[in-house]
Order: structure tokens, then C-alpha cells, then sequence
């Protein structure tokens, strides 16, 4: 699994944390070598890279990626332009960005279980919207996704 980690100081907290995830990601698809551009035109993805329509999800907690964990997507955030899936980790505690991985829409919905809203997690988490949810585990590398 490929990961990516940035710090950020106090002056960028008051930032959104899923515009920051953007950022991260563009700094990411740079350092691969991919060509990327920042969505303007549309909420309905964030970036193209290499001509695919990235939608960039950050999850927030206070320690980072773990790969037990799962990623979601909101079910009402399945846009049908949308090629592949990133998902970010935004630790809370120390305010840094990891890269979990990503998926291609289609890979990630046959992986992704349904979970509905009002749903419980083991550790209490509870699901307030219906919510399509993958393990880390599961992700690619940015590279792999792209393909």
C-alpha cells in the first residue's frame, strides 16, 4: 500500500480539512509524475488525473490510517461522472494527511458493502446515511486505480 503523510501548522486549521485533502492529493499525483488538474466546474468530483474524474475523500480521526479500518462513500455521493475514488486519512491529533489509497468506481461498488443509515458499528460508530464501505485493505495504489 502506497502512503503519503503532510503536517500542517496551526495557520491552516481554519481551512477546510477536505480542501486541504485536495491539496495533498494534487501534491501526490506531482510527485508521481501525473498530470492533474483542480476541478472547478462541477461538485461533482474534484480533479482529473491522467483524463480520469477523481472524487478525494478525507476521513478524520485522531491517529491516522489503520488498515483494519474501512473507508466509505456516502450512497447519495455515487455520481455516475466519477472515475476513481481517493480516500484520505486527516489525523486530528497532529493534523497530518495520509494517503490510504483508491479505487475505480466500478472496482470500488462490487467491493463496497451497503450499509444503511442508523446502522452501529462495533465500535459505536453509527451510520447516519446510507453509506457504501470498503476495507483499507482493499485499496490500490494511486497508480494501480489510474490503470
Amino acid at each position: 500500500m502506497q502512503t503519503y503523510s503532510q503536517h500542517f501548522g496551526q495557520s491552516e486549521h481554519n481551512i477546510k480539512v477536505g480542501t486541504l485533502a485536495e491539496t495533498e492529493f494534487i501534491r501526490l499525483c506531482h510527485k508521481e509524475g501525473y498530470k492533474v488538474k483542480l476541478e472547478r466546474n462541477t461538485l461533482d468530483w474534484d480533479c482529473v488525473v491522467q483524463g480520469k474524474k477523481v472524487d478525494v475523500k478525507t476521513l478524520k480521526n485522531r491517529f491516522g490510517i489503520v488498515e483494519k479500518f474501512n473507508v466509505n462513500v456516502k450512497a447519495e455521493q455515487i455520481n455516475p461522472g466519477v472515475d476513481v475514488f481517493a480516500f484520505y486519512f486527516f489525523n486530528i491529533k497532529d493534523k497530518s494527511f495520509t494517503f490510504a489509497g483508491a479505487l475505480p468506481k466500478p472496482e470500488f461498488l462490487k467491493k463496497a458493502k451497503l450499509v444503511e443509515a442508523g446502522s452501529r458499528e462495533k465500535s459505536g460508530f453509527v451510520y447516519h446515511c446510507d453509506t457504501y464501505v470498503v476495507s483499507v485493505k482493499d485499496l490500490k495504489s494511486l497508480e494501480e486505480a489510474l490503470r
